[in-house]
């Protein structure tokens, strides 16, 4: 079972928040963290909310379409309930990492495992901003991955 993982990584005198995912073993799942947690951790604000508003109503369409909002960060690209992706799921390709593929399939996740990504990634980033960085480089949150 896939574990996601959040916390503050403190390099030289500044902190930087990170997101990933640990296989059952712990060792890191670039399947996961450098598709879906990539996109995530790198999405802000109104953005992050209006994705998660789209996963939930299960919207399909491409996130950047003409008169949708610019998701194409760091050449991260997302369908959600359409070709490629499966029927009710998601999936993400990410143009720069090997690990955007599994037996030359883009990586599928399923609407529950997205929003589950979602929701931990904002508790965290909730957590972030009312304990601050220092406090929060002491503490490293984990939850078990939904199955898909």
């Amino acid at each position: 079972m896939n574990t996601l993982n959040a916390s503050i990584r403190p390099i030289r005198s500044t902190f930087f928040p990170s997101y990933w995912c640990t296989d059952g073993s712990g060792k890191p799942s670039h399947s996961v963290g450098e598709t879906l947690l990539a996109f995530l951790s790198t999405t802000k604000g109104e953005l992050l909310d209006e994705f998660e508003k789209d996963v939930l109503q299960g919207r399909a369409k491409v996130v950047n379409q003409i008169h949708q909002p610019d998701w194409n960060i760091n050449d991260i690209c997302v369908w959600i309930d359409r070709e490629p992706a499966r029927p009710g799921w998601v999936c993400i390709a990410n143009e720069n990492t090997e690990y955007s593929s599994e037996d030359g399939q883009m990586q599928q996740f399923t609407l529950s495992q997205v929003l589950q990504a979602i929701r931990f990634w904002k508790k965290f980033l909730i957590q972030l901003e009312e304990k601050g960085p220092e406090e929060m480089s002491k503490i490293e949150l984990k939850e078990p991955m939904l199955d898909s």
